[in-house]
């Protein structure tokens, strides 16, 4: 029974990483669960700091809260010092976002995009949203999951002070590639181009 349990479990878990990256399952890869904002948001941070060349972060929601500022101050770090960082959000799930949040990024030298922001003379792709959570450092460590970024996902916007409940995947090896080429998909759908000395090999 509790092989079978597992089997399920892992089952689940190849499928979503299958739907998030596009792609074939890959083995080969260092696979760690990752339980709630702060473990996440934790490893999040470290892969970024960890970047020698690029660092892609795409989500749904990033707010300009205490938890997204955080990240923002980071990302703009390592843009400064030479490390290529790009930010793609989803226009609707980051709708409360404040500008000075975006341009603080952009005068930082981070390549920011919104994922299908409103046109008013198509309104219908309106409901077409991008809800894929993740960073990539360098094409070969990710983290991906169902953590926005915000504070609701650490406690401290909650009213008995817990994180929302929510878990994500570190992933180290030849997946991580995949889910960067993800990414450069998304990222080109919403009007960016990566050039190949940013792009991870295929696998």
């Amino acid at each position: 029974m509790k092989r079978e349990r597992w089997a399920r479990h892992a089952e689940a878990v190849e499928s979503a990483v299958t739907r998030a990256a596009g792609c074939r399952p890959i083995p080969g890869n260092r696979v760690t669960p990752l339980i709630d904002g702060p473990d996440t948001y934790r490893v999040m941070r470290e892969a970024i700091a960890a970047a020698r060349h690029w660092v892609h972060f795409e989500n749904y929601i990033i707010r300009s809260d205490a938890v997204g500022w955080a990240f923002a101050e980071l990302l703009a770090a390592r843009a400064r010092e030479g490390v290529r960082v790009r930010v793609l959000y989803d226009w609707f799930g980051s709708l409360g976002t404040s500008r000075k949040f975006w341009r603080y990024l952009r005068d930082a030298g981070v390549e920011v995009r919104a994922f299908n922001p409103l046109r008013l003379i198509d309104i219908v792709s309106l409901f077409s949203r991008n809800h894929r959570k993740l960073v990539v450092a360098d094409g070969r460590r990710a983290v991906m999951g169902g953590l926005c970024i915000g504070c609701e996902w650490t406690g401290a916007d909650t009213p008995d002070g817990q994180p929302w409940r929510d878990t994500a995947l570190e992933i180290e090896g030849p997946a991580a590639a995949a889910l960067d080429q993800a990414f450069a998909v998304t990222w080109k759908i919403a009007g960016g181009s990566i050039p190949a000395s940013d792009a991870a090999a295929d696998v």
